[in-house]
């Protein structure tokens, strides 16, 4: 009989911390899915923005000045003067509204521009390197 008793008393205590165990894990295991689920939600919302955010390359494209000449910008950064049969490389920068071409070739000047972008039309203001006229030019 006190072997009984002794059972049904640390039975009882056992029980009780084997429930109080079960609840403590159940609570972390909500806590670490609902941090999970919070952080997953967090790079999402932050990633959405991160793409809003981005502005597009207003210049990217084919851009025609005359019947010799056109002027096309890749979206990794680099694009060529067409004139007349040649082609000049260069690898192009933009700083706010200034562009700055870094032609490849020694025989053409490296020069920087102020540009405007008004749907298909393209405005360049010459600036260091260049005449200093304005150019305008249309997307094809």
């Amino acid at each position: 009989m006190a072997k009984e008793y002794l059972y049904k008393a640390y039975g009882s205590k056992l029980a009780a911390l084997n429930k109080r165990r079960k609840k403590k894990r159940n609570t972390m295991k909500k806590a670490m899915l609902s941090a999970a689920i919070i952080i997953t939600v967090a790079a999402a919302v932050i990633l959405i923005i991160a793409q809003f955010g981005k502005k597009s390359n207003e210049l990217v494209g084919t851009w025609r000045y005359d019947e010799h000449t056109q002027y096309v910008f890749e979206k990794d950064g680099t694009g060529k003067l067409l004139a007349d049969d040649v082609t000049y490389s260069y690898a192009y920068t933009v700083k706010g509204k200034k562009l700055i071409l870094d032609f490849t070739e020694d025989i053409v000047r490296d020069c920087d521009y102020t540009f405007s972008v008004n749907g298909t039309a393209l405005t360049l203001i010459g600036g260091t390197g260049t005449d200093g006229g304005s150019y305008k030019l249309n997307k094809e």
